[in-house]
């Protein structure tokens, strides 16, 4: 059954009546309560009859043989026995979580800004493994609202990103690159020594329109007249590497994502020779916040 618990906190209701109730009935003693509660014994009496005004029915009757409960404070004790151990719970909970041994941090990146930190992430789940990441996947815009809101933690993306929130701070990572990646072994030439506009003739598999690296990638071909028509178009960088892996398709990728591939000969790479496709990764959160898993996890990724 559920409670309406705003009824409590609206009426004349102390918690500490409850304390002082179990104090007595263990004790069955409003001296020894006095004691370890270090308040006067009229004041363990007046926070007694407080309660059992507010229940409205007597939950300690004194006997022939000393202070007994009534059945309506047997009934009580160990619900309230319950409720302390939960208030003593929470402290104990609270320090898990401060010591990054509890709970979730929830962030907000897309899935090719994840290839380019797994390992810091992997690393950094090794350290804390009672931890919980929540990755969410959503468009920049809606993450950067989700922020402000509170229900994630932080971002890590690539600029242009920002928020107007005056609480919300952007701090750079990690140096990024954005290349153009193939498979050697699928073609003839070595397209890496030939020049764009004879790399615009082969087949591309690109990032979706809209997003920010596409767009980067055909204003910096049309300023020099070239137009590229991909064949196929992609949200996942992991669809864009097996593409190229497996074919003679030319690819847009961060050179951080496939680090592995190049130096292992499987990819090589086209460099674009402009600043713009040298950035940083970023992590924006709101800079009020004093949880430790937000700052440990910036401080994992910068140090790896």
């Amino acid at each position: 059954m559920l409670y309406n618990c705003s009824m409590i906190i609206k009426e004349d209701f102390n918690f500490n009546m409850l304390k002082t109730f179990y104090a007595v009935a263990k004790s069955k003693s409003f001296s020894v309560a006095s004691s370890e509660l270090f308040i006067s014994q009229p004041a363990v009496s007046y926070s007694i009859k407080k309660l059992e005004d507010y229940y409205g029915t007597p939950l300690l009757e004194r006997g022939v043989k000393g202070l007994t409960l009534t059945k309506a404070g047997e009934a009580l004790l160990p619900i309230v026995e319950n409720i302390l151990n939960n208030i003593a719970k929470c402290k104990d909970t609270i320090k898990e979580v401060n010591n990054l041994n509890l709970g979730v941090l929830k962030i907000g990146i897309q899935s090719h800004i994840y290839g380019l930190i797994y390992e810091q992430i992997g690393a950094f789940v090794e350290k804390y493994h009672n931890l919980t990441l929540s990755f969410i996947e959503e468009s920049t815009a809606n993450l950067i609202t989700m922020l402000e809101k509170g229900d994630i933690d932080l971002i890590v993306d690539v600029p242009p990103i920002s928020s107007k929130n005056p609480y919300i701070t952007l701090e750079p990572l990690k140096d990024v690159e954005l290349c153009l990646a193939y498979n050697p072994k699928m073609h003839d030439q070595d397209l890496k020594s030939e020049p764009l506009s004879e790399v615009a003739k082969s087949r591309f598999i690109l990032p979706l329109e809209y997003t920010t690296r596409r767009k980067m990638l055909d204003n910096f071909l049309n300023s020099q007249g070239i137009v590229i028509k991909p064949s196929i178009e992609a949200s996942s960088t992991n669809i864009i590497m097996d593409t190229i892996k497996r074919t003679d398709y030319v690819g847009l990728l961060f050179r951080e994502n496939i680090a592995h591939e190049i130096k292992d000969g499987t990819l090589e790479t086209i460099p674009l020779s402009h600043e713009m496709f040298k950035m940083k990764l970023c992590v924006l959160y709101n800079k009020s916040t004093n949880a430790l898993s937000v700052h440990e996890f910036i401080k994992a990724i910068k140090e790896g």
